[in-house]
């Protein structure tokens, strides 16, 4: 989660600063972003109770990991310059929208039916704050000049973010006071 925070942060600086960072300023947020999603599918497969099942996907996540981060070289090197920004944004946007929505919403939403934590519920409800920022970022939703697009994406996701921050903190409090009792459930 520290990952994807940070990857928050440096697009927002990215953004704010694009007129002299150019391409090169958005690049480290991109690369933070893919990464930082794909360990957020592996922590949340981590404990799943199917551990044939959390190892299949953990798999097809460093495989997904792997195809983006190809795709984000490629284009970096091979679209007109024009469209880098376009592509890339796009790209992490889908790899974001497909491995946080499957792991930390569905997979969190799951753990909190099953009774493993009431917390993983943050990590749901989190998704669903973030979800509106890909929206307001393809739809060019801009509030007004000097609070854009995305200024305001960029804030949405640290939002949800902080869902993910206290979802883990809860977490570890719980883990503290006996976690491993509701681990339980899964041995059943």
């Amino acid at each position: 989660m520290l990952l994807f925070g940070v990857g928050t942060i440096l697009g927002g600086i990215g953004h704010a600063f694009y007129n002299y960072l150019d391409l090169g300023g958005k690049i480290p947020a991109w690369l933070f972003a893919i990464v930082s999603v794909y360990f957020i599918e592996v922590s949340m497969l981590s404990i799943h109770p199917h551990k044939q099942f959390a190892t299949r996907f953990a798999r097809l996540s460093a495989a997904k990991l792997i195809v983006m981060m190809l795709l984000l070289g490629a284009v970096l090197v091979f679209a007109a310059h024009g469209n880098k920004i376009t592509i890339s944004i796009l790209l992490v946007i889908l790899n974001s929208l497909m491995g946080v929505t499957l792991s930390a919403g569905f997979l969190g939403l799951h753990y909190y039916r099953i009774g493993l934590s009431s917390h993983f519920s943050y990590f749901f409800i989190g998704v669903l704050i973030m979800i509106p920022s890909s929206a307001v970022f393809l739809f060019e939703i801009n509030l007004f000049r000097w609070f854009d697009r995305n200024d305001l994406s960029h804030l949405i996701l640290a939002i949800g973010i902080s869902f993910f921050y206290a979802g883990i903190l809860q977490l570890q409090q719980q883990n503290e006071h006996g976690l491993s009792e509701t681990r339980e459930i899964f041995n059943q």
